[in-house]
């Protein structure tokens, strides 16, 4: 009986693992932006005045990109703060 509740279990947690993609969120990539020397750790959304910014924590300090044309995203600052992975 343990052996087939295992199974059973283990069988469910598979198919979870499977259904964690992309497509079933309905993403798409759209860009990628490249942070040289610099890792991120968090991001954020900001909308203001009909435009649409993401807020990094990257090591380094917090950068702000306009993400409003999501195929060209613009960095516009980056706030300098200690350098460590947790921001």
């Amino acid at each position: 009986m343990k052996k087939i509740l295992f199974f059973a279990l283990m069988s469910i947690l598979s198919f979870k693992s499977i259904a964690q993609d992309n497509l079933s969120y309905n993403v798409t990539l759209r860009n990628k932006t490249a942070y040289p020397g610099q890792t991120l750790a968090n991001i954020c959304g900001y909308w203001a005045n009909g435009r649409e910014y993401a807020l990094l924590g990257a090591s380094k300090g917090m950068i702000v990109t306009d993400i409003t044309n999501p195929d060209a995203p613009k960095q516009i600052a980056q706030f300098p703060g200690p350098d460590n992975l947790w921001k």
